[in-house]
């Protein structure tokens, strides 16, 4: 399936495998065909496979895939853990569109552990304007239902990305300046969702070489839930 958004970012051709449906048998002629066929323009794949498929990367490796990523799945129901007040000097609100460049500096500057920053083969300044893109779209309306800020003594150093799904929120991006880490204020913007959205279930994705995040969420009283292998493909 051709990723027109991410085309745009990458500067190249973008493709998503979807795996469902997966035919090991027919694969790699189909495969062989699909990148002849593209033989004279550069292009990107990226794909994302539960890790319990070992034939699955396998067969991707075998197609020169590079494994880049282990993306993990938590879960939390219910009302969160070890929940603390604010410091005085930070304060959680709903996004306006005021915030649109600050959130976007954020996303741009303070992201390392994406699949995008962690492939070697794309670099540093398009893995970062691609952040600052995804942000983006949110204000334009484009991508995401609700953002939350989090400011300390009035300036945005943090944002919060939701996607809501009926009883279900979806933190789809997270990010807090550089500075400001430390200070309690990604605990403080999930505690703020959960104070002020209805919710059964609220689902996050991290990488596993994500520490910090992992051991946030851990502390938080999220779950483990799944993992994935994300691969990548360049011509």
């Amino acid at each position: 399936m051709k990723d027109e958004w991410m085309t745009k970012q990458i500067g190249k051709l973008v493709y998503k495998l979807n795996v469902n449906g997966f035919e090991f048998q027919k694969f790699h002629l189909d495969w062989d065909n699909f990148i002849k066929d593209r033989s004279k323009k550069p292009f990107f794949v990226y794909t994302k496979i539960s890790t319990n498929y070992v034939e699955f990367w396998q067969c991707l490796e075998k197609a020169n895939f590079m494994l880049i990523d282990t993306n993990l799945q938590f879960e939390l129901k219910g009302m969160i853990s070890n929940k603390k007040s604010l410091k005085k000097d930070v304060k959680i609100i709903i996004a306006n569109e005021s915030h649109k460049e600050s959130a976007s500096l954020i996303a741009y500057n303070n992201f390392i552990y994406s699949r995008f920053h962690l492939d070697p083969l794309i670099e540093n300044k398009i893995a970062n304007q691609l952040k600052l893109n995804w942000v983006k779209n949110y204000f334009l309306g484009k991508r995401g239902d609700a953002m939350v800020i989090a400011l300390i003594n009035g300036q945005p150093v943090g944002f919060l990305q939701l996607i809501i799904n009926k009883q279900e929120l979806i933190i789809d991006l997270i990010g807090v300046d550089k500075e400001a880490q430390g200070n309690g204020v990604a605990s403080g913007m999930i505690q703020f969702i959960t104070e002020n959205f209805r919710y059964r279930f609220i689902r996050v994705g991290t990488q596993v070489s994500n520490i910090p995040s992992i051991k946030l969420y851990q502390k938080l009283g999220f779950v483990l839930t799944g993992s994935d292998y994300v691969f990548h493909y360049h011509s």
